[in-house]
C-alpha cells in the first residue's frame, strides 16, 4: 500500500488491509487544533450512513401502533434494549441492540436540503466554506492510537456521496483536520 494513497478497488483494498474500517464514535465541539492521542481508548467505530437504503419503519422504527398505511409490512419484535423494537428484518440486530446506538431522528433549522442533512448526520455541524468541519471518521482516525498506521483507519465504501446537483459541501471529508485525516475510498467495480 502506498502512502497517502486515497483510492483503491475493493480487491486491492481486501488484500491489503483486510477490512479495517474506522467511523464516528465521538463528536468534538470544535475540530481546530486537533491533537493527536496514542493512549486514546478508541478502537473500531462503525458509522453507517445509508442513503438510498430501506425505510425506517422498515428497520429501526416500525411503528406497530400506527394505522395500516402508515406502518410497514413487518411486524415488530423485541431487541435486546427493553422497550426498543426493530421490524423482524432484523433478528440479529435486535439481538445485539445493547451494542450500539440508533438515533430516530434529526431535526435541523437549516435549509430543508439533503445537504445540510447529510452535514449534520456526518459532522455534528453546519460548515461554511471557511470552516468545512470534519467528518467522524475523520475525528476518531485523528484521535486513535492508529492513526498514522499504515492501514487506513476511516474508509468510506463502496464509494463517496456522489452529486446531487447542489454545490455544497456534503462532510464525507477530514475539512479542518487536513488530508492526512481523509477517508480513504473504496471503489466499487462494474
Amino acid at each position: 500500500m502506498q502512502q497517502g494513497k486515497t483510492s483503491f478497488d475493493r480487491r486491492e483494498f481486501l488484500k491489503h488491509t483486510a477490512v479495517t474500517t474506522a467511523s464516528a464514535c465521538t463528536f468534538l465541539p470544535e475540530a481546530k487544533g486537533i491533537e493527536r492521542r496514542n493512549n486514546s481508548s478508541i478502537k473500531n467505530c462503525i458509522f453507517l450512513l445509508l442513503t438510498g437504503g430501506p425505510s425506517q419503519i422498515d428497520t429501526f422504527d416500525p411503528k406497530p401502533d400506527a394505522q395500516a398505511e402508515i406502518r410497514g409490512p413487518f411486524k415488530a419484535i423485541s431487541t435486546k434494549v427493553p422497550g426498543t423494537i426493530f421490524a423482524e428484518t432484523l433478528p440479529l440486530l435486535a439481538a445485539r441492540a445493547d451494542k450500539f446506538t440508533v438515533v430516530r431522528s434529526l431535526f435541523h433549522d437549516e435549509a430543508p436540503i439533503h445537504e445540510t442533512g447529510l452535514q449534520l448526520m456526518q459532522t455534528g455541524r453546519i460548515s461554511t466554506e471557511q470552516n468545512r468541519y470534519p467528518n467522524y471518521g475523520s475525528v476518531c482516525s485523528a484521535l486513535s492510537s492508529h492513526s498514522f498506521s499504515p492501514l487506513p483507519s476511516f474508509v468510506v465504501l463502496p464509494s463517496k456521496i456522489g452529486s446531487t446537483g447542489v454545490t455544497m459541501y456534503q462532510g464525507q471529508e477530514a475539512g479542518l483536520l487536513g488530508d492526512h485525516f481523509q477517508p480513504v475510498n473504496i471503489k466499487s467495480q462494474g
